[in-house]
């Protein structure tokens, strides 16, 4: 005895499915659902309109069960299958033109990197383009031409020259075959002596892995741009170096600055109160002509003064007695000696105090 089949009910693994957000699995919904109706013998378009209402969710039944097709027992299975396909921009044909543009398009903005990249969009391109090739919907050419522009020109260029060595008598005017192009793009991506690995097909890519094997080298005109713009770094550098104030005293202050040691129009060097306190035995100058203390360190950072003479005013009250003896003259040197202008004659060492360095 026959065994008889009955349609399954919503929910059960056997039930077919269609999700919304994939329209394009509408074809395959109603291909199973008719799969369905031969088995279990449904052959009423009213009983068919129903059970292709049965698996979809609520929402989406309610939608198709108000259209004019549905609800007109006039109207067929058909003319209801028919306007849905229509309603979802969707045909009879499985796939068209749009679909293997749109995986050309797709690979070209993610790139062709690795060979599982090449090998998954080749089995998506075959099964696309041997479908339309069977419903005459487009030609070989037109096909091997598509595949092509998956990749750039330079890889391209790679791709015809290990096609030329493969293939040295095939016709130039005639495009190569899709399973040629595949197998000399794979040889190209393997890296095999005397090939370049693969380069960018997207901009994400960096720019040096678009380049060949000169790519390790630097062009002479790269080289006097880098040359140029370093020196142009180096200069600028040692520009604000150079305007930059120095501390202590003794560098050339900006345009209409005051001096840092009482506030005058005078340059540090040349202040008259600097020459003043030096004879006061108070500060002197060090090799570089920076006023320092006469300890041989700078005024320490946590003297308050406005000026650096009201520093060392203020240090010379916190440590008394530290005034050198008698008056010196600028070109007197504190530690060791006195420079005249036959000899160096030796002098009593000034008492210091050590003071913390800023």
């Amino acid at each position: 005895m026959a065994a008889v089949h009955v349609m399954p009910i919503r929910g059960e693994h056997s039930a077919p499915l269609f999700d919304q957000k994939e329209s394009s699995e509408l074809l395959r919904y109603f291909k199973q659902l008719e799969t369905l109706f031969t088995r279990c013998m449904v052959a009423d378009d009213k009983e068919k309109k129903e059970y292709a209402t049965l698996y979809v969710k609520s929402n989406i039944a309610d939608s198709w069960e108000a259209l004019t097709e549905f609800t007109n027992e006039q109207k067929s299975y058909k003319d209801f299958k028919d306007r849905l396909y229509e309603l979802y921009n969707q045909s009879s044909l499985r796939y068209i033109l749009a679909d293997l543009d749109r995986l050309v398009g797709e690979r070209q903005r993610v790139g062709m990197r690795s060979l599982q990249d090449i090998s998954e969009f080749h089995l998506q391109y075959n099964t696309i383009s041997m479908y339309l090739l069977a419903n005459s919907l487009v030609s070989t050419h037109e096909l091997s031409q598509s595949y092509l522009h998956v990749f750039d020109e330079a890889f391209q260029t790679r791709i015809l020259m290990r096609l030329n060595i493969l293939l040295p008598h095939h016709n130039p005017a005639l495009l190569h075959a899709i399973d040629d192009i595949y197998n000399a793009a794979k040889w190209v991506l393997q890296g095999v002596p005397g090939a370049v690995a693969a380069p960018s097909y997207a901009n994400a890519m960096s720019p040096v892995s678009n380049a060949g094997p000169e790519s390790s080298f630097i062009k002479t005109e790269q080289l006097g741009s880098f040359l140029n713009d370093f020196t142009k770094t180096i200069v600028d550098a040692l520009g604000a170096n150079h305007m930059r104030p120095s501390a202590g005293g003794g560098g050339a202050p900006p345009h209409n600055a005051k001096c840092l040691f009482d506030g005058c129009g005078s340059f540090i060097r040349d202040c008259p109160a600097v020459e003043e306190y030096i004879r006061q035995g108070k500060c002197r100058r060090n090799h570089e002509g920076k006023v320092i203390l006469l300890t041989g360190a700078y005024v320490p950072c946590d003297i308050p003064g406005e000026h650096l003479r009201d520093c060392i005013d203020e240090w010379h009250r916190r440590n008394p007695e530290q005034l050198a003896t008698g008056i010196l003259s600028s070109n007197t040197a504190l530690f060791g000696a006195v420079v005249s202008d036959s000899c160096i004659i030796p002098t009593p060492y000034i008492k210091t105090v050590a003071v913390p360095q800023c």
